[in-house]
């Protein structure tokens, strides 16, 4: 199973169960629970496409015949949903340098 629909499932159950009338919460921290529940799955799923995206980038056979990878930094954005934290390749072509 891939990170993103690991991640869907994981919070999708935290969600039903927050949501359920066996919970016991009043409809106000129901809300509150759904929608920190969805907030978690968004930066959890955006997480994991960031990672598969530079993954991808980095096993492409074209890129990898002209372009090597320098370094790994990890880099934070401040998104509406919270802090994302992640880690990026940072890349030299071979032959001039840049």
């Amino acid at each position: 199973m891939n990170m993103i629909t690991h991640s869907l499932t994981v919070i999708l159950a935290a969600l039903t169960s927050s949501l359920s009338a066996e919970s016991g919460m009043n409809f106000g921290a129901r809300m509150e629970q759904a929608l920190s529940a969805s907030v978690k799955m968004l930066t959890h799923v955006i997480h994991a496409m960031l990672q598969e995206m530079d993954d991808a980038i980095a096993k492409d056979a074209m890129r990898m015949k002209d372009w090597q990878i320098i370094r790994i930094d990890e880099r934070t954005l401040t998104t509406n949903f919270g802090e994302l934290h992640f880690k990026r390749r940072y890349y030299r072509h071979k032959e001039s340098g840049k």
